[in-house]
């Protein structure tokens, strides 16, 4: 439980005002690359989501697990 605790004391460290901002940030980012690569990859698209999720794998392992 102690590495959940601590990562809970690193997030409550940053402004809410700096999370907000972050995640709006990712989320207009997502949205603008999303509809450039559906306009030019219409036929690929959930292989584009497919490669998205496996390619988020290895940072979420690093992040939660080795840690």
């Amino acid at each position: 439980m102690a590495w959940l605790e601590e990562r809970f004391k690193k997030f409550y460290k940053v402004p809410l005002s700096i999370h907000w901002l972050h995640t709006i940030a990712y989320f207009v980012v997502g949205v603008g690359v999303g509809v450039l690569l559906e306009n030019y990859l219409k036929p690929f698209g959930w292989w584009i989501i497919l490669l998205g999720v496996v390619l988020l794998i290895p940072g979420a392992y690093k992040y939660w697990i080795e840690k």
